[in-house]
């Protein structure tokens, strides 16, 4: 399972994806600028989907 952890921001947002077993493994990492997507769920979508991680294995979602 993994982890997921975002800083939404209006200018940026910086998302990762870390192993839960081992949380400083990071799996894939990346910034998008906020104002190219209309809301937070299509951002989210296109981090999982450029991430290559199932959403049926991650476990975890934090936002700050």
């Amino acid at each position: 399972m993994n982890i997921l952890a975002a800083d939404v921001g209006g200018t940026k947002t910086r998302l990762l994806c870390a192993s839960a077993e081992s949380p400083e493994q990071i799996l894939y990492e990346a910034c998008y600028k906020s104002r190219d997507f209309e809301s937070f769920e299509p951002l989210l979508e296109t981090f999982i989907h450029d991430s290559g991680t199932p959403a049926s294995e991650i476990e975890t979602l934090a936002l700050a």
